[in-house]
């Protein structure tokens, strides 16, 4: 997993891709989340 993720992914930035910066912080949180557990 490290070599499809940078040390630094910012998921609340990404989010704005989506939909916005709507709910950005909790979906960075879950994100987060999701990439410790599998790094």
């Amino acid at each position: 997993m490290s070599r499809c993720l940078s040390s630094k992914v910012d998921f609340y930035t990404a989010r704005r891709v989506v939909n916005g910066l709507d709910q950005a912080q909790r979906i960075e949180g879950y994100a987060n989340l999701i990439a410790h557990a599998i790094a």
